[in-house]
């Protein structure tokens, strides 16, 4: 599989016919429903890293919530690789372009540069990365939003914004991704309403894609 992989890289690299689109930001920035929308409209294979440790956690009947997969994917890490959920995702799409199933690849959830690094490392000018920017208070509210909608008390989220901040800053798996926004290929802001963000990310993504002749 691996020959026919690399034949059919070299060839896609050689036209560029095949892209793998890097998804970050902060939490509640709006990942989740950039994803949908590529998914929906291109068509696309999304790739969630988040997917594989909930996964695990399946496995073994543990709790699926926040403070669950924060601390297997520490230790998963610290046991391996910063980079282990890259090579997991980088051996799906390679299975994909070797059998020549799809061309367009989302990854939404990366959380350390490490994996980034590595997709960057595999795929080169194939792999783009996005950050979306959102204020905190965009992001607390909307993440309020959806507690009180899912009647959530796992992760009950703290009453005000400040809390919100203090609290985030203490989640480990967080604390690499506000310095991507510095290294994105291209930045898309949600700062407005649903419709603004959506429409941005559409121009940027559009333009992508149009370049790589998908």
């Amino acid at each position: 599989m691996l020959k026919k992989y690399l034949k059919n890289r070299e060839k896609l690299n050689g036209r560029q016919s095949f892209l793998v689109l890097g998804i970050v930001g902060k939490r509640a920035s709006g990942k989740d429903l950039l994803t949908r929308y590529l998914v929906n409209k291109y068509r696309g294979k999304e790739i969630i890293f988040s997917r594989y440790i909930l996964q695990a956690l399946q496995l073994f009947w543990l709790p699926e919530d926040r403070d669950s997969i924060a601390w297997l994917i520490g230790r998963v890490r610290r046991r391996f690789d910063k980079g282990i959920l890259s090579k997991v995702a980088i051996e799906a799409i390679k299975k994909q372009l070797a059998e020549s199933r799809q061309s367009f690849f989302i990854l939404n959830g990366m959380r350390v540069w490490r994996e980034i690094v590595l997709l960057k490392k595999e795929f080169g000018s194939n792999f783009v990365l996005v950050y979306i920017n959102s204020s905190d208070e965009q992001r607390w509210r909307r993440i309020k939003k959806r507690e009180e909608s899912q009647h959530r008390q796992k992760d009950k989220l703290q009453t005000s914004v400040v809390d919100f901040i203090e609290q985030e800053k203490k989640i480990l798996t967080e604390k690499e991704v506000p310095s991507f926004e510095n290294k994105a290929d291209f930045i898309i802001n949600n700062l407005r309403d649903q419709e603004s963000f959506i429409g941005e990310a559409e121009k940027i993504v559009a333009k992508i894609i149009q370049k790589k002749g998908l």
